[in-house]
């Protein structure tokens, strides 16, 4: 039985990213008054985060864990396996940087609620066994951040949190 989306419910963006050594990348975010936490910085600096040495254009989706079809949450790991059931694939390790530098405000609010911000899960070992790290998206009243994080692995998302894949 195929899954339906709510097709209304998809964000889609073309996202530019490549091209850019890390210590650029950190001066772009600064230079746009962007936040980091001591998560994404330590992400960005790690050895095994990789970076597109070409220009690439690629197109992203954002959607709900209530619109995967899990209605009272769930784990990365099925949020893994519906996104890529469904076409689509975890972002690479740069992306987050470039979204957040090409649609800086997206729109959010100005809130603590969950859901009011996109998490995008980062593949690789970056010394955190046992989790599941990336980057959140976030507008708070300091400004705009690019936010580290780690959840354990038995970690429920839940239904409003929103997630960025890559449309393959």
């Amino acid at each position: 039985m195929k899954s339906k989306l709510p097709i209304d419910k998809l964000i889609y963006r073309d996202v530019y990213i490549g091209g850019l050594a890390k210590d650029e990348l950190l001066k772009k975010l600064s230079e746009n008054k962007i936040g980091l936490n001591e998560l994404a910085v330590k992400f960005i600096n790690h050895n095994e985060f990789k970076l597109y040495h070409c220009k690439l254009k690629l197109q992203t989706v954002e959607i709900a864990v209530s619109d995967l079809g899990f209605s009272n949450g769930t784990t990365t790991e099925d949020i893994c396996k519906k996104s890529h059931e469904l076409g689509f694939s975890i972002c690479p390790h740069e992306l987050g940087i470039h979204l957040r530098l090409q649609y800086i405000d997206f729109h959010q609010p100005i809130e603590s609620q969950k859901g009011n911000w996109q998490n995008i899960i980062l593949k690789g070992d970056f010394d955190e066994p046992g989790f599941t790290i990336g980057f959140y998206l976030r507008h708070r009243e300091d400004g705009f951040w690019l936010r580290g994080y780690k959840a354990s692995l038995d970690y429920i998302w839940e239904p409003v949190d929103r997630f960025i894949f890559v449309k393959t």
